[in-house]
């Protein structure tokens, strides 16, 4: 071998080198240097010009040393150089080690060329290099000024990222071969660390690269193969990447253990031992998904890295941030476990039952890096004893051959648990950072062959009956941990399963020393796992501490973005194609959202590596590409990885549910629902004139987000029933109109229509006898006919003629409570006339039963004088931005809430008996206020016989209506709502599911995602339309699912040419796009633009009385009779 010449190391420490001969700095002249003088000057003491003789010209004696030391002359210089320190033998041969790796280019990844047009000058050719083209040497020197890609070429060369070979196409054009130092090259540990500061010229040098074989062999005509492949025009959404996700995968891994591989035949063949229900295909599809997942892990390549081809045809990988170069991947194994993501309402918690039945025998294996415990006892064990411990530290399924043991056998194997120690630093506190870490005394954590499933307190019951209804009985041991269970006496690993809400999951974690953790799990199942996604959650934090084997979060919606394609595509009634005119700002904050949340579930809960090895590299390589970059490859790569799911056609393929139908209801609004609506355009269009549209008084102006959007919420409760408006509200507000007409200032023609409308709507509402009655009484009014006159003065609060009126829903409670009450009754047991009448002493005055508490006036702040209220311009108005507006609002307050505790949600009914020719035989109720209230109660009556009904609410004082509405007609009913405790909305969905007794269920929508199984019910109704699309869907499919087994119609009411219809039109016509800029309807600015345009409505009598009933209902007679 020729002898190796090496370079001093210059102060700023590179080093040049090539292969087999390591030339000296001046060797290979550098590409556009001034010349080698450039580099004697730098030398020369001082750096400081030397002036001779007269004039003064510089000196030429550095000049000359430096063009001596390239002609290769050993000529000293006159001027000595600075005495340099010699290098040690360590020092050498790592300048040796390193010269080694950079000038030998088998050892380099080729990666491409790239054309250097205009070159300037080249001094004289480089050395040959290996590839038979030209070394080159890029000028360091700080004075020379390069272009780019030159100068990041330059800058990667010297921190021996890169080295470069190079060919003349022409006298001014060159062709550059680049070679990367790979990551994993033989000898990488002798070369410097790249500064992470290089990752924009490492990309400005990356994009031009040409990977083309042509291209590298010299062809000048060869087309361009770029290395980084520009983003598409069309990235694929969250959307669209998780529907597209089979559960079948492409390629089954091979299983060693035939025990496992047989369980998983089994369950394909569908035979799965213990289960009663015969599982669809897709369903044993998944089941067999989940266990190859949960036994062998397939070893995936570092998703960091991307896979590219040399210009030979090579493969290699490119990390995707720092853009280095791996000859071969990095694996890594994937989890013991996943997400289990199927189409909402298709049988996940059937799917996880058979999951732990499929592998009941199996058990949890002691970590590899943990110390296993052969034995507790200081005696010698028995071989038999060791044996045993041996086989439940491997987690072996022993007890699938119970039947053909041994006795003494099954004994010992029982007896000899495995174990194993653990040492760890473990907060006390739900919350690292808390409370200071103690260090805790190694701690014994035993194995055991336990499924711990957590779910959301309301579905613990649901599990328990899903558990009964498809386990034979006695085949799996289940424990349901409550709340008040402390667990210390507990031997959880004795049991197949326990259930645990997640509030007392979470809850556990806040003790000193959790039982929770003495045991390691066999499998954890978090139910509704979207939990996990916000690592905040005492639940998501306690997940992370458990000692487990096999995780899954399951969950149709893992973030809001990866919704289900049948719940989305059941939100027909919008446009799902995105539009470029959307807020494109307020969509990346959500899907940046919904990518920190997936990041918690792969990082936090799954413990995915390699994300689970740092906090930032989810965000580095996952979420900032795929927003900022276009770059959505990684992100789909772990989607696939941990998501198991099947396709929505694949699904359709194998089951068929029954058909779904979603129909909007135009409803014409009562005289009542139009004066209220009329005063909230008043009062906008009147605060909007009086504040000239600008500043802080007006209502939509930027500042006062808050304040709109309690009037948007106060609009929908008027669309139903609003009492909020008083009648000195009222007569401050034309007051100011009428001040605005009369104070000599100039307004617009349109703006002087507006003032007039306002005062007109002011003074029908004063003028009207049932609008002035609500505002006083704040209760639903019911038209009542055919009373008898000499009872009619004390039933009706407000009579309309000699035999009807008006009566509020606790009067009518009230009367037949009290009918109801009467002991003397004939021998038929029919109540007498005679007997009702002598109730008149006791109905009169009397308006509120005793059991139900009056619903609460509105409270209001004290009035001021009209003058300061003038000229504050309405700041004392409901919807102005000084005075909350939930201080008029007629939303219940907390004593309100004693209702949904009444007889623990569910309303009884009984009936009452009149004698055959009873004066109140013909006494009915033939409408109400409220023209949705109206409609639903006929339908309820029309349906609940043949049909179980679900109505979907939004605010309590709209439950209140209907369950007080449903109550005077006698029909069984039931709430789900947040004013109930959990297992009191637990037991009231079992009865309403299990028994034929409840015909309704009064639903709040915000509980209607939470995994709930409402499959009794086939007729839906929504009292005011949704604005999220993806919330009604997933609210029908509380119905609508596997189980069901009638059609499902879905209803949602509207009041027709009212504002409500306006703002359904505009959603009707968003984009996808358009719902994730705007969450809120305040957050929509045509929506904004609808509520500020006031379009008051012609009021007439034709519809009084709201939507009629019908027939008519009989106040006396009870439902069914």
């Amino acid at each position: 071998m020729a002898a190796l010449e090496v370079e001093h190391i210059r102060s700023d420490s590179s080093v040049e080198i090539h292969h087999q001969h390591v030339p000296t700095l001046h060797e290979a002249p550098p590409i556009f240097s001034s010349g080698p003088h450039l580099k004697a000057r730098k030398l020369s003491s001082g750096g400081k010009r030397k002036r001779t003789g007269k004039s003064g010209s510089r000196s030429r004696t550095s000049t000359s040393d430096g063009m001596n030391r390239c002609n290769g002359s050993t000529t000293e210089s006159p001027r000595p150089l600075k005495r340099q320190r010699s290098k040690t033998e360590n020092e050498i041969q790592r300048e040796i080690d390193i010269a080694n790796v950079l000038n030998d280019l088998d050892r380099l990844a080729p990666i491409g060329v790239i054309d250097i047009y205009n070159l300037p000058r080249l001094p004289a050719p480089g050395i040959e290099a290996p590839d038979g083209w030209l070394w080159i040497e890029p000028p360091w020197e700080k004075s020379v000024v390069l272009e780019e890609p030159l100068n990041s070429l330059a800058y990667l060369h010297k921190r021996l990222f890169l080295r470069v070979t190079y060919r003349m196409l022409d006298h001014r054009t060159a062709r550059f071969r680049i070679y990367i130092v790979p990551k994993d090259v033989d000898g990488r540990r002798f070369l410097p660390q790249v500064p992470t500061l290089t990752k924009k010229k490492i990309r400005n040098v990356m994009l031009l690269i040409n990977t083309s074989g042509l291209a590298w062999d010299g062809d000048q005509n060869a087309p361009m193969v770029p290395l980084i492949k520009p983003p598409p025009d069309e990235v694929p959404t969250l959307f669209d990447m998780f529907n597209q996700i089979s559960a079948v995968p492409e390629s089954v891994p091979e299983i060693d253990d035939p025990e496992s591989e047989e369980i998983i035949n089994e369950v394909m063949t569908g035979h799965v031992e213990g289960m009663k229900s015969v599982l669809y295909l897709y369903q044993r599809e998944t089941v067999a998904e989940m266990i190859r997942k949960e036994l062998v892990p397939v070893q995936m390549i570092d998703p960091r890295l991307s896979e590219i081809m040399s210009p030979q045809g090579d493969k290699m990988y490119m990390d995707t941030d720092t853009y280095e170069v791996h000859l071969k991947p990095d694996y890594f194994d994937g989890t013991f476990g996943g997400v289990l993501s199927e189409e909402m309402g298709f049988g996940k918690t059937c799917i996880c039952i058979a999951l732990i039945c499929a592998t009941k025998y199996q058990g949890s294996r002691v970590p590899d890096d943990c110390l296993f415990v052969p034995g507790e006892s200081t005696s010698v064990s028995s071989l038999a004893s060791i044996c045993a411990r041996t086989i439940n530290s491997l987690g072996l399924p022993w007890r699938s051959y119970r039947a053909s043991l041994p006795e003494k056998c099954i004994e010992i194997l029982t007896q000899n648990r495995a174990s194993y120690v653990v040492e760890d630093r473990r907060s006390s506190h739900t919350r690292a950072g808390t409370r200071g870490h103690e260090k805790v005394k190694p701690q014994t954590i035993v194995l055991s062959g336990t499924t711990l499933v957590i779910c959301p307190d309301a579905l613990v019951p649901q599990w328990r009956n899903e558990l009964e209804k498809h386990v034979n009985k006695g085949f799996l041991s289940v424990l349901s941990f409550n709340r008040n269970d402390s667990g210390n006496d507990v031997d959880f690993s004795c049991f197949d399963v326990v259930l645990m809400s997640q509030r007392r999951f979470a809850l556990e974690f806040r003790r000193q020393s959790s039982p929770l953790l003495r045991v390691r799990w066999k499998r954890i199942i978090v139910d509704e796992g979207h939990s996990m996604g916000a690592s905040q959650t005492n639940a998501a934090f306690a997940a992370k501490q458990l000692y487990v084997d096999r995780k899954w979060a399951v969950t149709g919606t893992p973030v809001p973005g990866l919704l289900g394609i049948n719940v989305g595509l059941d939100a027909a009634m919008t446009s799902a194609s995105p539009t470029p005119e959307t807020k494109v700002g307020n969509q990346q904050s959500r899907v940046a959202t919904d990518l920190l949340r997936l990041g918690h579930i792969v990082a936090d809960f799954l413990c995915l590596p390699p994300w689970s090895d740092n906090s930032s590299l989810w965000q580095k390589y996952c979420a900032a590409p795929f927003l900022d970059e276009k770059r959505h490859e990684i992100v789909e790569r772990v989607l696939r990885q941990v998501m198991v799911r099947h396709r929505w056609k694949d699904l359709q393929i194998d089951v068929e549910l029954p058909p779904l139908t979603h129909e909007v209801v135009l409803l014409e609004p009562s005289t009542f629902n139009k004066t209220n609506i009329n005063l909230f355009h008043a009062f906008v269009a009147v605060n909007a004139v009086s504040s000239d549209r600008t500043d802080q008084d007006y209502l939509f102006h930027r500042n006062n987000r808050a304040q709109l959007r309690r009037l948007v919420t106060n609009l929908q409760h008027s669309t139903f029933y609003w009492t909020g408006f008083s009648i000195d509200d009222v007569e401050f507000m034309m007051d100011v109109a009428e001040n605005c007409l009369t104070n000599g200032k100039s307004y617009a023609e349109h703006d002087i229509y507006l003032l007039k409308k306002s005062l007109e709507a002011g003074e029908h509402a004063m003028n009207n006898a049932s609008w002035k009655f609500s505002s006083l009484q704040h209760e639903m009014g019911y038209f009542v006919s055919h009373v008898p006159e000499d009872v009619s003065r004390q039933v009706f609060d407000l009579p309309v003629s000699s035999n009807s009126g008006i009566m509020s829903g606790p009067m009518i409670l009230r009367f037949q409570q009290l009918v109801r009450g009467i002991k003397v009754r004939d021998v038929d047991g029919n109540i007498c006339d005679e007997e009702i009448v002598k109730l008149r002493d006791r109905l009169d005055g009397q308006s509120q039963m005793p059991e139900l508490p009056a619903r609460p006036t509105a409270t209001r702040s004290p009035s001021k004088s009209k003058g300061q209220e003038m000229e504050t311009k309405l700041r004392g108005l409901p919807g102005v931005p000084s005075t909350p507006l939930s201080q008029h609002t007629s939303t219940p307050g907390k004593n309100h809430h004693k209702f949904f505790n009444y007889s623990d949600g569910f309303i009884n009914a009984s009936g009452i008996k009149l004698e055959p020719n009873s004066r109140f035989r013909d006494t009915s109720i033939y409408g109400c206020f409220s023209s949705k209230l109206s409609y639903l109660l006929s339908r309820v009556l029309e349906l609940s016989m043949d049909e179980k009904i679900i109505v979907f609410y939004e605010f309590d004082d709209i439950a209140f209506y209907l369950g007080e509405g449903l109550e005077i007609f006698g029909i069984e009913h039931c709430f789900y709502t947040t004013s109930l405790n959990p297992q009191a909305r637990a037991s009231n969905l079992m009865a309403f599911n299990t028994t034929s007794r409840f015909r309704v269920m009064l639903m709040d929508l915000g509980l209607a995602a939470h995994g709930l199984n409402v499959t009794g019910a086939s007729r839906i109704f929504f009292v005011n339309p949704v604005w999220q699309p993806n919330i009604e869907a997933q609210a029908m499919r509380r119905a609508h699912r596997i189980g069901q087994t009638r059609p499902v119609h879905v209803e949602t009411l509207i009041l027709k040419g009212t504002i409500e219809e306006e703002l359904f039109n505009r959603r009707r016509n968003m984009t996808e796009a358009d719902f994730a800029a705007a969450k809120t309807l305040t957050d929509d600015a045509p929506t904004s633009q609808i509520i500020s345009a006031s379009h008051f409505m012609e009021i007439d009598d034709v519809n009084a009385h709201g939507q009629p009933f019908k027939p008519p209902v009989p106040i006396l007679k009870a439902y069914g009779e």
